[in-house]
């Protein structure tokens, strides 16, 4: 148990180091970009989200005799 645990967070800690170092890789790549490259930086733009749905409408109904 104590083994499988320990390696259990000896992997998560890699997944972590992992992370961070893909993260500065990026950073530095986009820095490279803008410094080197003479490249605009990129803008963020918020996601234009979906088509909203309408508001559903009342169904009338003809009175049948």
């Amino acid at each position: 148990k104590l083994r499988a645990r320990k390696q259990q967070q000896q992997q998560q800690q890699q997944q972590q180091q992992q992370q961070k170092a893909d993260q500065e890789h990026d950073r530095m790549a986009e820095l490279y970009r803008q410094h080197v490259l003479k490249e605009q930086p990129t803008i963020q733009i918020q996601g234009l989200g979906g088509k909203k749905k309408p508001a559903v409408a009342e169904v009338l109904h003809k009175e049948t005799l």
